[in-house]
């Protein structure tokens, strides 16, 4: 969001126009876009890794099975079984962790695009408070320049009242 522009008491800053607004509303836009695009791939990319750590943990029961079942018996059938079981469990593994690197990647490019978009638009509201200044600033000059026009006016209607009251007089 742009940042309010400062109070100021002795001018009227509601005929201050931004000239670049439409832009600066169209850079607020894009920035509650990618922040809710980030959103959700932060949501992917937990609901990723629950399912990485899900099938890490059927790999290392799976293991253990194994471990525990050579132990007490030698089957080389149900060893082929459990091997090729592993196989497809380690296979699971790597498919959720290049899912989960693939969403991390997402999820940079996310966060790149609503740095950058809100870069650009802290950097409008700069310059938008420069005008806004420079505005205020020759509002004031403005402002000063009439209150002399003002009292140089009133300065020649006094002397002008002076010298008509001298003449009334003579």
């Amino acid at each position: 969001m742009m940042r309010p522009l400062p109070n100021v008491s002795d001018v009227d800053a509601r005929s201050f126009v931004y000239p670049l607004a439409s832009l600066a509303s169209r850079l607020e836009w894009q920035l509650e876009e990618h922040a809710s695009a980030l959103a959700r791939v932060r949501q992917r990319l937990s609901e990723a890794q629950a399912d990485q750590l899900e099938q890490q943990n059927s790999y290392n029961e799976a293991v253990c099975q194994i471990l525990d079942t050579r132990s007490r018996s030698v089957d080389p059938d149900l060893a082929r079984f459990q091997l090729q079981h592993l196989l497809s469990l380690k296979a699971a593994l790597a498919t959720a962790r290049q899912h989960v690197e693939e969403i991390e990647q997402q999820c940079a490019q996310c966060q790149q695009q609503y740095v950058t978009t809100q870069v650009k638009l802290e950097g409008y509201s700069v310059h938008r408070e420069e005008l806004f200044t420079e505005y205020v600033s020759l509002q004031r000059q403005r402002y000063l320049a009439e209150s002399d026009r003002d009292w140089l006016a009133r300065k020649e209607a006094e002397r002008f009242d002076s010298l008509n009251s001298r003449t009334d007089i003579a």
